[in-house]
């Protein structure tokens, strides 16, 4: 590369060039404390963001413009420094964990040479991401080399006109086998296509001029190649250069090979499927450590993806890592109700071995994205992040303020995310209304209206608890008549297993009975505490039964089980976790008391330690913002109707209840996917989402907030 680089026109449009780079970002692992070389660095930005979305202790940008790196200077903090060199010839004194490139291995000649050089920097356990664009034959590029073909141009350039560097870029296939030959374990190589809608064609221009034209402007006068530019500008004015379709895009992982096409359409299912894949690929695993989830690798590719709107975003972190991310559309009228759009970035953990597929693959199979979140909720908090920024490109303006909250820390008791938000910035979230996980699946009920969409007005309280059960130590040589913990706690456990607290027909329970329309003997089923336990022991539809039970009964489970120290020691105590969901009004001496009655005579021998409480919530149904939901469903789903309902799991929206907001579960899901199915994949196995699903998540948020904040 030469001196034609201009660091200020190449970064007008850093949002959009910055896409590809935080696609390809999102494909490699974190390496803590590892060493991260950036090769075509430019001005440093996206270095110091792949630094610290790493986790890196030490990265190296290398390239070989001093323009650009006068500008990366700025960029120099605690671990990253700059340097000027050949990337083609890089090699590294000592084994690096990643090697990363952007936009730049299309600038030298003989990649299999270069990518070979590259990886033996690269330590045994190392990662090669590469990113070219792939767009020889858009307009933008066979424009410019035709020009370049005329006079006075050609002669100009001796005849022989600067190699267009995108020309260089081999097809997906060729570097796939490249990459196989250089024995990597592990490659994902695919074709994207970004839509990057310019605002004019001038803007087109000053794009290309950032980069490509970049050759031509380091050997033609300056007055020369201000001729070539205007014939340039002009060419693409008058429309006589060829339009071309979008291409397909083809799914996979990678060492990214991206296509950019300037001024194509991109589908909202393209646009949500490939951010919902990137948040599942940055696998945000939240065990409930306080270091854990790491939420920041997903709040940096939102905020990557959301910036360029004229957005207000703003980032937060409770502790280093565990991100939270703010997106505001502020109001014209300071009085009308706010509306927050609230997703979490965290995921839970999976055991693999039970997967069908990579849990942290993101694979598009068959219309359907696979992966860990794909259902709880990374699905919403994509559709919501491409309703937000649809309605900010087009520059929207509410009456009311729109929010878009990405949080941390939903999995583990939202400490470090929307509790901790409300708490420490609380200015900065503080809605009116609040839409989060997760209402808009269908059940199959047999109404006699059109189908029944619940929305989730409540949610059921959570009180954790840790069971101590006690027994006297022995040799294993001798169990008769011991006094073994294990056998006392796997009686313990089936006490609770098979304890059966009082059926509860909440306010809630029955508005949704009622509003579902059933035939008279289904409901009058549903609303008598009798038939309702026979309902969900003898249903053939276990999801049904599931969530009924559920939502109509306070539930223990039993979730976590350690004792013992030694294979021939029979042992004195176990250790038990029981995830206990409450019914509103229930307090922490209600369920101690149940707790008692289901132990029974074991009671004494049983410490019992309450690690958590959180009591049930709910918001009230006849609202502006229940009717804007009716309105929108059914607009979506012809013939619809919302139903309120309890959801059984605890969510986010508790925080924002208590702190006075109105807060639904909500979202729009199409029939692909059973009820019973999407049931058992909130932390269970072989989760995944439909991309008519994403399509109608989509619609349904802008819509609402078009509907609601007009």
């Amino acid at each position: 590369m030469s001196d034609s680089w201009d660091p200020v026109r190449y970064s007008r449009f850093k949002s959009e060039r910055a896409a590809p780079f935080f696609d390809l970002l999102g494909l490699v692992r974190a390496v803590p404390n590892g060493s991260v070389a950036d090769l075509g660095c430019g001005t440093g930005e996206l270095t110091v963001a792949a630094h610290e979305h790493l986790g890196a202790r030490r990265t190296l940008g290398v390239d070989s413009s001093a323009a650009m790196l006068d500008g990366a200077a700025d960029q120099t903090t605690a671990g990253v420094t700059f340097a000027n060199g050949d990337i083609a010839m890089f090699a590294s004194a000592e084994p690096l964990d990643v090697v990363i490139s952007n936009a730049a291995l299309h600038w030298v000649e003989d990649h299999p040479a270069v990518l070979g050089r590259w990886t033996a920097a690269l330590g045994q356990a190392g990662q090669l991401a590469v990113q070219v664009p792939a767009n020889a034959d858009h307009p933008a590029h066979v424009l410019a080399r035709e020009l370049a073909e005329e006079e006075p141009f050609r002669s100009a350039l001796g005849g022989d006109p600067p190699l267009d560097p995108v020309l260089r870029v081999m097809r997906p296939e060729e570097y796939a086998t490249i990459l196989d030959g250089l024995g990597f374990a592990e490659q994902h190589v695919r074709l994207q296509v970004y839509g990057h809608r310019l605002a004019s064609t001038s803007e087109v221009v000053e794009w290309v001029r950032g980069t490509s034209l970049t050759r031509f402007a380091s050997r033609l006068p300056d007055e020369l190649f201000g001729e070539y530019v205007d014939r340039y500008s002009s060419r693409l004015v008058d429309g006589s250069w060829p339009r071309r379709a979008s291409e397909p895009r083809r799914a996979g992982r990678a060492a990214a090979v991206g296509g950019c096409a300037m001024l194509d359409p991109v589908t909202v299912v393209d646009e949500v499927s490939d951010l919902l894949q990137h948040l599942i690929r940055n696998a945000c695993v939240n065990d409930g450590a306080p270091e854990s989830g790491q939420e920041v690798r997903s709040t940096d590719l939102l905020a990557s993806y959301l910036e360029g709107t004229g957005l207000d975003l703003e980032r937060y972190e409770a502790l280093p890592g565990r991100g939270n991310l703010v997106a505001r559309i502020e109001g014209s009228d300071p009085t009308a109700p706010s509306l927050l759009l609230m997703g979490h970035a965290d995921v839970v953990p999976v055991n693999a071995a039970r997967w069908r597929r990579d849990p942290f693959g993101g694979e598009l199979v068959d219309g359907e994205i696979w992966g860990r979140g794909a259902i709880d909720m990374l699905n919403e908090t994509s559709g919501m992040a491409v309703a937000f920024k649809t309605l900010a490109a087009e520059g929207w303006r509410p009456r009311g303020t729109l929010i878009y909250l990405a949080v941390a820390d939903e999995e583990a008791l939202g400490t470090f995310g929307a509790e901790w938000m409300l708490r420490e910035h609380p200015d900065a979230v503080r809605a009116d209304y609040v839409l989060t996980e997760s209402g808009g699946f269908e059940m199959p009920l047999p109404s006699r209206s059109g189908p029944k969409f619940p929305m989730m007005v409540g949610e059921k309280g959570t009180h954790w608890v840790k069971l101590r059960v006690r027994g006297t130590a022995g040799h294993g040589s001798m169990p008769f008549r011991s006094d073994n913990a294990v056998v006392k706690a796997a009686d313990v456990v089936r006490r609770i297993a098979q304890f059966e607290p009082g059926t509860d027909i909440s306010d809630t329970w029955r508005r949704f009975v009622t509003r579902a329309d059933l035939p008279d003997d289904i409901a009058r089923l549903l609303l008598d505490p009798g038939s309702l336990r026979s309902f969900v022991r003898d249903s053939d539809d276990i999801g049904v039964a599931r969530m009924a039970h559920a939502a109509t009964h306070t539930t223990f489970a039993p979730t976590i089980a350690h004792g013992g120290t030694k294979t021939n020691v029979i042992p004195d105590t176990v250790e038990l976790t029981l995830d206990i969901r409450t019914l509103p009004g229930q307090t922490a001496q209600d369920i101690d008391q149940m707790l008692q009655q289901a132990i029974g005579d074991l009671a004494d021998q049983v410490d019992v330690e309450a690690q958590s409480t959180d009591e049930a919530t709910s918001s009230p149904v006849d609202t502006p913002m229940w009717d804007s939901m009716q309105r929108v469903t059914a607009g979506l789903r012809p013939g619809s109707t919302n139903v309120p309902f309890t959801t059984v799991g605890a969510t986010d929206a508790r925080f924002f209840r208590r702190a006075g907001s109105v807060a639904y579960g909500a979202g729009l899901f199409s029939d692909r996917i059973s009820f019973a199915d999407f049931a058992s994949m909130f932390h269970g196995d072989d989760e995944r989402i439909d991309q008519e699903s994403l399509r109608l998540g989509v619609e349904f948020f802008e819509a609402v907030a078009r509907d609601f904040l007009a």
